[in-house]
């Protein structure tokens, strides 16, 4: 006599059972996606960071060395530093060191700007492009001999990781 398939005890898992597990994960992703997100952009701002300390070293080691107070007449891209993963770029007469997230405008003298470029900076930068935070480094000799830096938000992204870095 032939065993039906239907006769037979099969055994597995019910609808509900696979339905309650792809909920448990899916809520354990919407919390820890947003974790994960924060932690890359604040290494992103930790690396532009240290661009900024990098490059005000360098223009006060300029201006030590020249005497002249502000921006290095040394032109940036002739610098002996070594600054991560970017190009000197020439916009509208100001130098920028533009690299996948930030492009690093020297101001007047002051300091050092990194912009966030909302996504990735486009190549070549350009001043019209979207921005989420921006990174102040003020220049020691410009600023009565200390260092200050800034954090200032444009978007909600910015805010949080402005919060976050503890500016």
């Amino acid at each position: 006599m032939k065993k039906s398939c239907c006769s037979e005890n099969i055994k597995g898992f019910t609808l509900i059972e696979v339905l309650v597990v792809v909920l448990i994960i899916g809520i354990l992703a919407a919390i820890a996606l947003p974790q994960y997100q924060k932690a890359v952009e604040k290494s992103h701002a930790a690396e532009a960071l240290a661009n900024i300390r990098t490059i005000v070293n360098n223009v006060e080691l300029c201006h030590l060395q020249n005497g002249t107070n502000g921006i290095c007449s040394v032109s940036p891209a002739e610098w002996a530093i070594d600054l991560t993963g970017g190009t000197w770029q020439n916009v509208e007469g100001t130098p920028v060191y533009v690299t996948k997230y930030f492009a690093y405008s020297l101001e007047d003298g002051a300091g050092i700007i990194a912009n966030r470029c909302k996504g990735t900076c486009p190549t070549p930068f350009s001043w019209d492009t979207e921005l989420e935070y921006w990174l102040w480094g003020d220049y020691p000799t410009s600023n009565d001999g200390s260092r200050a830096i800034e954090c200032n938000p444009i978007t909600s992204l910015g805010a949080t990781i402005c919060e976050a870095l503890g500016y």
